[in-house]
């Protein structure tokens, strides 16, 4: 579900332990299906503190960001609904990810501590249009057992 259709979520993952992908940085292009690369892996320490120091990202075997491009909502929304909308997607989409997770096995933790800056330069994304919303932490409690 999304507010007048729009998408305006996007999501980055940081593949860290996951069978079969290279670690680094990918965007899902929904319009091509397929998993592009943006980035090379980040190191733990780069990964921990763009979350806002939180330790238990650092054993994710994947991390995915939550980014909004405002500029989907805001053509047809000029009014604070794009704001709820994509909150409200950000939600929906955050909450998909955490029942897949359940139902593969593993845990995961959403946190918005994020340090924007930090996620922008690694994605390489647009701060005027792209905006970091939240971020999701996946693996299984043995850390070290990949994806």
């Amino acid at each position: 579900a999304s507010g007048g259709a729009l998408q305006p979520v996007d999501v980055y993952c940081c593949a860290r332990r996951v069978e079969g992908i290279a670690a680094g940085w990918y965007y899902f292009d929904p319009i091509r299906y397929e998993l592009k690369l943006v980035a090379d892996a980040s190191a733990e320490a780069e990964i921990c503190a763009a979350v806002g120091d939180q330790k238990f990202f650092v054993s994710a075997a994947l991390v995915l960001v939550f980014v909004a491009d405002v500029g989907r909502e805001f053509w047809k929304y000029r009014s604070s609904r794009a704001y709820r909308v994509i909150m409200a997607d950000f939600g929906h989409l955050a909450q998909t990810f955490a029942l897949l997770s359940v139902a593969a096995g593993m845990t995961s933790v959403v946190s918005c501590a994020l340090r924007d800056e930090m996620i922008e330069t690694i994605l390489g994304l647009d701060y005027t249009r792209e905006i970091p919303l939240g971020a999701m932490a996946i693996g299984f409690r043995d850390a070290d057992r990949p994806v």
